[in-house]
């Protein structure tokens, strides 16, 4: 663990000091502590029904309501920073959360099942959610709650909604705004209400 927070903070000084900012032995040790801090507080909320991975993050003040299961891997990141955070997980659905994702700001709405694969930005005022929560006709018929699946590399930006029983292929990207209803295919650009293909990515 030493190694990497050392890797880490190398990184750190490094981007500092390309963006002209300081970057001498008492801004490190701020970063430092800021970091331990970070650490700290995801022990806090995830103490419950959490399985943590190295290095889980949090900054801020997530709001976080969990009586089912949150798996994390290495090296996530959860955000609070224009926007709180929000993770509800009910009973007997799980949250996963691959390694080296970062979410800021966003809200996850989980009543069955949320996958999110490897390397995935989350950016604030999204909503994950895989639950209706009611019927949406007068019958009362009609499946409520779907898994949703985003695998790696995905790029969700702000403000957009991913529904219920979707796919978000590798590599995609969700431009602001969209409300993703139905599977999107790997190394796309979507956008638009509901969210279509605007065009493939290299």
């Amino acid at each position: 663990m030493l190694k990497t927070i050392y890797a880490k903070l190398k990184t750190k000084q490094s981007q500092l000091e390309q963006e002209g900012e300081p970057s001498g032995l008492g801004n490190m040790i701020g970063y430092s502590i800021s970091g331990v801090r970070q650490l700290l507080m995801a022990r806090w909320y995830f103490s419950r029904n959490s399985v943590m991975g190295k290095m889980l993050m949090v900054k801020g003040r997530p709001q976080v309501q969990n009586k089912g299961r949150i798996i994390f891997g290495d090296h996530v990141k959860l955000w609070s920073v224009f926007q709180r955070s929000k993770i509800f997980v009910k009973r007997n659905a799980c949250l996963e959360i691959g390694s080296n994702s970062f979410i800021n700001g966003a809200h996850l709405s989980v009543s069955e099942s949320v996958i999110i694969g490897k390397h995935v930005n989350i950016g604030p005022y999204s909503i994950i959610i895989d639950d209706d929560f009611h019927p949406v006709d007068a019958a009362g018929t009609g499946i409520l709650r779907k898994p949703i699946v985003i695998e790696d590399h995905v790029w969700i930006t702000m403000n957009c909604m991913i529904m219920k029983g979707v796919r978000i292929g590798k590599g995609a990207v969700v431009a602001a705004g969209a409300v993703v209803t139905r599977d999107v295919p790997p190394h796309t650009l979507v956008g638009g209400v509901p969210a279509k293909v605007i065009r493939n990515l290299n």
